[in-house]
């Protein structure tokens, strides 16, 4: 009897997709257990990968450490007196002001600002840890070099032009142009070269 070729063709294509899925299951666990860790031999004799077993020593340990938070002791203590000194390890929700010192600059060369806003055109506050706000920063993967003023408030030209030309006073021969570049609304100045030093004495002898 003549088999039909489509029933032919059908068969042959069942078996060639059931031959594929077992070689890809086949791949699929040695890689899984190759990952764990096992031998060659072992990922293709043992059996199924699947969760592998913990120590029974690693149930102790989380058995110990369960019981030492299930058994700890708690004093509670109504004393106002006795706070104190847990407020000592509560952190500050705000950096609180600088102390008073005899004499400035501090040892470490910290000096507090003494102009207020509307003495001058223009205001530079200080950063959160009281600190002057000009840093160097790096450009271009450190080929450029450049320095920022920021926090600047009031008219940031006039600042601009003072500072351009107290750096230009103090330029000397042979050294690069110096060129400012002001973003008014970020509020904060771009000079491009080192110049942290003359700026943050700009500032200073401005009392900012």
């Amino acid at each position: 009897m003549a088999v039909p070729i489509h029933f032919l063709a059908r068969s042959l294509m069942k078996k060639s997709l059931h031959n594929c899925s077992s070689v890809i299951k086949s791949r699929i666990n040695f890689v899984s257990r190759y990952s764990r860790g096992c031998s060659s031999q072992e990922c293709f004799y043992s059996t199924p990968p699947g969760p592998r077993p913990v120590p029974h020593s690693e149930f102790e340990k989380a058995k110990i450490d369960l019981d030492y938070r299930e058994n700890i002791e708690v004093e509670e203590i109504d004393d106002p007196e006795a706070f104190k000194w847990v407020e000592k390890l509560i952190p500050n929700p705000i950096v609180p002001e600088p102390p008073q010192h005899e004499k400035y600059p501090t040892p470490s060369g910290w000096i507090p600002q003494t102009a207020k806003p509307g003495d001058l055109p223009y205001f530079v506050r200080r950063s959160r840890f009281h600190n002057i706000p000009v840093y160097l920063e790096h450009l271009k993967n450190n080929t450029v070099k450049c320095t920022k003023v920021l926090h600047i408030d009031g008219d940031i030209w006039v600042l601009e032009a003072e500072l351009s030309e107290h750096l230009k006073s103090l330029r000397k021969k042979g050294d690069k142009p110096i060129i400012t570049q002001v973003h008014e609304v970020g509020r904060f100045i771009i000079v491009n070269g080192i110049h942290v030093e003359p700026i943050v004495a700009f500032l200073l002898s401005k009392g900012l």
